[in-house]
């Protein structure tokens, strides 16, 4: 691609996002039409990228995993482009370069840390050789899409070959470890992952397996009662994790892991474990909204695995329980396959899908008490029930995407909170 081709192409991006911020979203528009004029514009920025990227890839954790890697690096004195409010395909990175194009170009960052959907991974590494790259796990995630985990698998292979120094991998996943472990993969290789005590099979990966020895250097979690223990080499030190689960404690493993293989030696393990403490939740995942007395507990989840493993880790009573599931969701049979045993009720289903959250949980033997498929009038209902009470009081809410962004959309305007 020729200098004028790319200039043209970043330009119209650029104004086609300043329009585009006026009227509404246009957090990708300006990728989308650079690479309409300039097929290759990302491969063609790679050259002024001037500084080491990380790839943070996985079916679930990925956004939390990039979340707390990115708060690793700031903490080290790292100046970060990160692509967290934008796509994490090839028009978001797009999109990113040009938002950031001043910054790049005044050398105003040191690492770029990318969430990429695994679907695109091969062909954005492609693009932009990154140094590095961490995996977080194979998961069934999106079959109209992503059809078979082996499929998944292969596409983290297809991307591996073009990471140019290192990949952190999970080490409890066995397609993962295969994919990583294939002759055209030249990148040197670490791991993190748990060990027996927490149980490989209880984080919902496809093909689980224990840590092996010879997986070390390795970070590796175990647990003590409600304390997790972090171990690398011969280093071992309590881990405090901002959100609960034991998958938030994997991905806070996978972002030590590949703090420490990515930033500057000179930083302790011990201290790397120790920042993990001041994260803040990557959005939606187990954020909580305080309205007067009452505790909203929000809960992303997007498919089987995530839904069963918030579940799971959460024991802390609670006021009420809401479910919400909605259209943009094609395949809602997997609700059938989740262990709702840890819920004694649930006071609300939501959303387009609701009638079959209920019919899932009425086969599980869960009491619903009630089926609204607007969730703002659930919340508002609860809200207005309890934000007064002189008592404090606790509501978690698990939602997929669309349902989370509207009820936060509800608490901005009761609070307001603007854009």
């Amino acid at each position: 691609m020729n200098a004028v081709t790319f200039f043209v192409a970043r330009a119209i991006g650029t104004f086609a996002t300043f329009v585009a911020s006026r009227i509404g979203n246009g957090s990708v528009i300006g990728g989308r039409l650079a690479l309409v004029i300039a097929p290759h514009f990302v491969r063609t920025a790679r050259r002024f990228l001037d500084f080491p990227i990380v790839f943070v890839l996985g079916s679930n954790g990925k956004t939390t995993t990039a979340k707390y890697l990115v708060h690793l690096a700031e903490e080290a004195g790292e100046r970060v482009l990160n692509n967290a409010a934008g796509s994490n395909m090839k028009t978001g990175i797009a999109a990113l370069i040009i938002r950031s194009w001043g910054r790049i170009r005044r050398g105003d960052v040191t690492l770029g840390i990318f969430e990429i959907d695994e679907a695109y991974a091969a062909s954005i590494a492609e693009d932009l050789a990154p140094e590095f790259a961490v995996i977080t796990n194979v998961q069934i995630d999106q079959i109209y899409r992503l059809h078979e985990p082996e499929r998944v698998r292969d596409m983290f292979a297809d991307m591996a070959p073009f990471v140019t120094r290192h990949i952190v991998v999970n080490a409890n996943d066995a397609l993962l470890v295969d994919a990583v472990r294939r002759p055209a993969v030249t990148a040197s290789v670490s791991y993190f992952g748990v060990d027996d005590s927490l149980d490989a099979n209880a984080l919902g990966l496809v093909t689980a397996r224990s840590v092996d020895a010879k997986d070390r250097p390795a970070s590796v979690i175990s647990r003590r009662g409600r304390d997790y223990r972090i171990t690398r080499g011969t280093d071992r030190v309590k881990l405090t994790v901002p959100t609960d689960g034991v998958h938030f404690a994997a991905n806070a493993a996978a972002a030590v892991e590949a703090a420490c293989s990515v930033l500057d030696a000179g930083t302790k393990f011990s201290t790397h474990v120790a920042r993990v403490a001041s994260a803040t939740p990557a959005f939606g995942r187990g954020e909580s909204i305080q309205s007067g007395s009452a505790r909203f507990d929000i809960v992303l989840f997007k498919n089987r695995p995530s839904l069963q493993l918030n579940l799971d880790a959460y024991d802390e009573p609670t006021d009420s329980v809401v479910l919400a599931f909605d259209e943009y969701s094609q395949d809602p049979s997997w609700l059938f396959a989740v262990d709702y045993s840890s819920l004694e009720r649930v006071d609300a289903v939501s959303g387009e899908k609701a009638d079959f959250l209920e019919l899932a949980l009425t086969y599980a033997g869960v009491d619903v008490v009630k089926s609204n498929i607007d969730i703002i009038e659930v919340v508002a209902e609860i809200d207005a029930t309890y934000r007064d009470s002189s008592e404090p009081s606790v509501h978690r809410l698990f939602l997929d995407y669309d349902q989370m962004m509207a009820t936060r959309s509800y608490f901005g305007r009761a609070m307001g909170v603007t854009a």
